[in-house]
């Protein structure tokens, strides 16, 4: 090749031409990689909207007895009801959680699960969501929890 009156000659020397070779080496297995990322995420999402369609687990019947690992998976995804008792004494909040780019509460409660067999011996952690801060920072809003659970 000729530019002007310079001749141009292309002779790549080794240690560049490795260094491409690896770097497209590397991009085809990256993706390769993401093409199988796609695949598992395609199957959690089919198996996300199977589940969330079946009838809802009644989680009172389910933390009365000991559960096994095949158990624990036929439940994943899946919708549950509960009943019991809001411990509202030993609710507490965590601090600095955004929505919508606006900073608040996640409103944790305790609830004492009804049950026939164990006395309402089961207490589980419940995520009842988010509250925005309000002015009073640091003081914590005035959260009050219903009576008993749905």
């Amino acid at each position: 090749m000729q530019l002007g009156n310079k001749k141009i000659q292309f002779k790549p020397t080794l240690i560049p031409t490795l260094a491409a070779v690896g770097v497209i080496a590397l991009t085809l297995y990256l993706s390769n990689w993401q093409t199988g990322r796609a695949t598992q995420k395609a199957a959690l999402q089919a198996s996300y909207d199977a589940r969330v369609s079946l009838a809802k687990v009644n989680l009172n019947d389910v933390l009365s007895t000991p559960i096994d690992g095949a158990q624990l998976e036929s439940m994943r995804f899946r919708t549950g009801i509960i009943t019991g008792e809001w411990l509202e004494n030993a609710q507490f909040v965590v601090d600095n959680k955004q929505q919508n780019a606006k900073p608040g509460y996640h409103v944790i409660t305790p609830l004492r699960v009804t049950s026939s067999s164990n006395a309402s011996a089961t207490v589980i952690l419940v995520n009842r969501g988010w509250v925005p801060r309000t002015r009073d920072y640091p003081a914590l809003p005035n959260i009050t929890a219903p009576p008993q659970a749905p």
